[in-house]
């Protein structure tokens, strides 16, 4: 039922589009070559919308933003380091080296996410001990930058934003996930 609605509603997106004569008189400006590309790709966005098969359609993926009701409660991991004065303040564990601030951004959060799931086992240890070492590589750069205050200790807490009872900032559940001596 949903795949017909939603492929009459396109049908008739198509055909309010093809008679705006601008974008037609445009259409047919372009060599038959572009012409031809132009089209194709547009039905294959419209199949891989059709489909809703995104691993199998990739690159053309559905994009159902609105579809479906988000469930769960988001969850992510912060950062904060106590330093040698004692002081603790949010690490910004991205801008620590703007070079590797996207290639450290996700892995290191996910790494955090499959230990957290991982259950005890010489697999789980392997991930701790890169954890570890992405963290400690962490402290050495911002201790390098700030010698006169080094980072001591980082923690990693895992917090949890409830989309029932979120009130702003405060609200957000912060538990202690992972705690490491800086060497």
């Amino acid at each position: 039922m949903m795949f017909a609605l939603e492929g009459c509603l396109y049908l008739g997106w198509l055909l309010f589009m093809v008679q705006q004569k601008p974008l037609m008189a445009t259409l047919k400006m372009l060599h038959r070559p572009y012409r031809v590309f132009l089209v194709v790709l547009v039905m294959l966005m419209f199949g891989a919308q059709l489909a809703d098969r995104s691993s199998a359609t990739f690159p053309f993926v559905s994009w159902a933003l609105y579809e479906r009701p988000a469930y769960g409660d988001p969850q992510y991991y912060d950062y904060t380091a106590v330093s040698q004065s004692g002081q603790e303040r949010r690490l910004e564990v991205f801008r620590v080296s703007r070079s590797l601030s996207y290639r450290l951004m996700f892995p290191l959060n996910d790494l955090a996410h499959r230990i957290h799931q991982t259950p005890e086992g010489l697999q789980r240890q392997a991930m701790i001990a890169d954890y570890e070492t992405v963290l400690q590589t962490v402290a050495q750069m911002y201790n390098r930058r700030r010698p006169d205050d080094p980072i001591q200790t980082i923690r990693v807490w895992h917090c949890t934003v409830s989309l029932q009872a979120y009130r702003g900032p405060s609200s957000v559940q912060r538990r202690l996930f992972w705690q490491l001596q800086v060497q």
